[in-house]
């Protein structure tokens, strides 16, 4: 099978018109008009061949015997944008002048992550917009870079989140200038649900966060959207073997500016014919699309008002011609969840004193079907915040705010029994429910930012969130800081974190609506060592425990068709991470992640502890970067984790009623899947230019990395079910 991908766009080029020559002289200019000296024009010929030609220290090129033919000369230096001529060589000599213009910040692309250091943050990653693209093993895309950061591990093949230092995906929150959304990937993980062309910033903190983000036991990623451009329209269009995108921005007016964008998959288009020629019984249609929308104005000089829309959808349909035989019922089995959120937003910054308030509405969904079995859950979501941080001195800030969540979710599912194993459940009374919950969370919270001396950085402060599931009121005392000497950091944090139930655990006549608040106490400490500007090297623990997770137990004296859940969980979690990065001159970069952690759970204090599902005590991520020429960018990335936790089953046993078997587990979390290790490489070569061309290669050498375990129909033996295969990604990229 083949995959094409292709772009059509349409601009201007400047001709030089002139008389017939075989001698091109070439005039560089500077931005301020000066000859600009150091540069290089890439010549390329009419038979395809490519010069790169150096310009001497007065600005000047002179290319002799040139056979007659058009010519491209693309002129490439630092600090500017790539400027590009058509000249036509005849017989007579032909001069082109090219004048430098200055490079767009949006068009600036790096390597690195860079860190930004606050005390209230103490462990914080900030990656611009730029420097995403072209990483290799994540197709450009934001929130799959962060799978390179210390302290992140794989997430499970199914899952839409991240796994941060031993904690569950659900334990981390996702937000978008401060509103919170449900998930961080479509389905598989290919792409996160907010495109880079979106973002500005993306700020990932593993661990003792800030008051200003709450509902969270483990780590939060805050996504900053991008003020639209406001000098003309821009606009990029990208098509690859995995999806099409378009973005657009432009100015309405002195004050008023615009940006949207959409994004849809076609993995539909060739994965469903691939498993139906692999004979596996399964026609499959995975689809995903995303949408964002930005209006912004200048109310003021210190005043801007934003008001955005971003939403995300994703559905997966199978249909299962050859079922398995423990539950021979086949059928169809339907996967969709989507999001939508239309978020206001005010901020005011006026010398010391900056207030920021955003109110937004929404809608999360998630179905699933399997024949006549389903879970829908649909929820209506409301948030706002608003904080307000004044420099009271020199030395000292306070910051305060007040965060405000409700959501009101229809649940409706009819089920089979629920059981401890994998058994034949057809023809048994299924579970069905229906209701409608609502779930209101305020919270209030306030800090310092205190400089006692120079080079010491404090900052206590203190949450208290509310939840009406259970009626649950948490206060949560943090602190964090910062020494710093010269080139060393030291760096340190402690605190409590909270969050709510989920909607469905903490509903009546399903799960338990006294629920409380699951806390996590996280500490943790580290030192960190910069080199100038060319390397860092940082080394961190942290620790957490975890106390009143939800869990569910036995139903005593009743049916396994019934359930309850209760605050008896707790665990732990502890670890070592350690990065290492830097730059071999203005080309080359690298850098070394590498993570230790353990996490372990228990359902009740009687119960021993085990390792937690998502336990992968090794990460190791190696990434490297070089440009070549001027046109040539490579880029490779090396990932190692240890295999997750998996419960074995021992045997089986004949259900007569149902006619098949059902499984005996084994010891709890007594096996794991073996590691998992893969090579992505990335080229991307500058065609002119706005336009390049890249392939994208997931899983290089092809390495067939288990997921899960499946087991034949009398569960005595055991094979594993690889993820994907090597996925090469051809795509063009077109920007105005």
């Amino acid at each position: 099978m083949r995959t094409f991908s292709f772009i059509v766009l349409v601009g201007t080029a400047g001709v030089v018109a002139a008389q017939p020559a075989s001698t091109l002289t070439v005039q560089v200019l500077g931005v301020d008009g000066q000859p600009l000296g150091g540069a290089t024009v890439l010549l390329t010929g009419p038979d395809g061949a490519e010069r790169e030609l150096p310009v001497d220290g007065a600005g000047s090129l002179r290319v002799t015997e040139l056979a007659p033919g058009t010519y491209t000369a693309i002129l490439l230096a630092d600090g500017v944008e790539p400027v590009v001529e058509t000249v036509e060589i005849g017989a007579r000599p032909v001069k082109v002048v090219l004048r430098a213009t200055a490079v767009a910040t949006a068009e600036t692309i790096e390597i690195e992550d860079t860190r930004i250091e606050r005390p209230r943050d103490p462990t914080k990653y900030s990656l611009s917009r730029d420097e995403l693209r072209v990483s290799a093993g994540t197709n450009g895309d934001a929130l799959l870079a962060l799978q390179n950061l210390p302290g992140v591990t794989r997430p499970p093949v199914q899952s839409s989140g991240l796994v941060v230092r031993g904690s569950a995906p659900d334990d981390t929150a996702i937000f978008v200038d401060g509103t919170q959304i449900p998930l961080a990937y479509h389905f598989g993980g290919v792409n996160s649900v907010i495109p880079v062309e979106a973002l500005e910033r993306l700020d990932f903190v593993p661990g003792n966060f800030g008051p200003q983000y709450g509902r969270a036991l483990s780590a939060v990623v805050d996504l900053g959207l991008r003020s639209p451009r406001s000098d003309r329209f821009h606009g990029v269009a990208q098509l690859d073997a995995v999806d099409g995108r378009v973005f657009v921005e432009a100015p309405l007016g002195k004050r008023l500016r615009m940006m949207a964008g959409a994004r849809r998959s076609w993995l539909d288009a060739w994965i469903g014919p691939v498993l139906e020629d692999a004979g596996l019984g399964v026609a499959t249609a995975p689809v995903y699309a995303d949408a964002q929308g930005v209006l912004e104005a200048d109310l003021t000089s210190d005043t801007k008002a934003r008001l955005a829309f971003f939403g995300s959808r994703d559905r997966l349909a199978l249909v299962v011609d050859a079922p398995m035989a423990s539950d021979p019922v086949g059928g169809q089995l339907g996967i969709g969840a989507s999001f939508w959120r239309l978020q206001g937003r005010l901020a005011t910054n006026r010398g010391p004193f900056r207030w920021t308030t955003t109110a937004s509405l929404g809608n999360e969904r998630r179905d699933i079907r399997v024949g006549g079995n389903f879970v829908s859950i649909d929820v209506g979501v409301v948030q706002a915040r608003s904080e307000v941080d004044y420099q009271v001195t020199p030395t000292l800030a306070a910051v305060a705010g007040v965060d405000l969540d409700r959501q009101t979710g229809d649940i409706d599912l009819r089920i089979p029994p629920m059981t401890d194993a994998p058994t034949a459940t057809f023809g048994r009374p299924p579970i069905q429910f229906s209701t409608v919950s609502s779930i209101f969370s305020p919270a209030a919270y306030a800090g310092l930012e205190w400089v006692p001396r120079p080079g010491l950085e404090v900052y206590p402060s203190v949450r208290v969130d509310y939840t009406t599931a259970g009626g649950d009121t948490r206060v949560q005392p943090r602190v964090t800081g910062r020494l710093r000497r010269g080139a060393v950091s030291v760096k340190a944090g402690v605190g409590l974190y909270a969050q709510p139930p989920a909607p469905g655990q903490a509903q009546d006549g399903f799960g338990n609506p006294a629920l409380r608040n699951p806390t996590a106490l996280q500490v943790g400490s580290g030192l960190e060592r910069m080199f100038g500007d060319s390397g860092t090297v940082s080394v961190e623990w942290f620790a957490k425990r975890l106390t009143d997770l939800p869990v569910e137990i036995p139903a005593v004296g009743t049916s396994v068709s019934q359930r309850m859940i209760e605050n008896t969980g707790t665990g732990y979690a502890y670890g070592l991470e350690l990065l290492l990065k830097g730059r071999l001159g203005e080309r080359t970069s690298g850098s070394l992640a590498y993570t230790y952690a353990r996490s372990k759970r228990r359902d009740r204090d009687s119960d021993p502890m085990q390792a937690f599902t998502l336990d992968q005590p090794h990460t190791l991520t190696m990434l490297g970067a070089t440009k070549v020429g001027r046109a040539w960018t490579l880029s490779g990335r090396f990932r190692f984790t240890s295999g997750q936790p998996v419960t074995p089953y021992v045997g089986g046993i004949v259900d007569l009623d149902a006619g098949a078997y059902g499984a005996v587990p084994g010891a709890e979390a007594s096996q794991r899947l073996p590691a998992f290790h893969q090579l992505d490489l990335r080229v991307e070569r500058q065609l002119a230019a706005r336009v390049s061309a890249y392939l994208d290669v997931q899983n290089a050498y092809n390495r067939q990395n288990p997921v899960a375990q499946q087991y034949n129909y009398r569960y005595t033996e055991a094979g594993a079910v690889s993820g994907l295969p090597i996925l090469p990604i051809l795509g063009v990229r077109g920007e105005l």
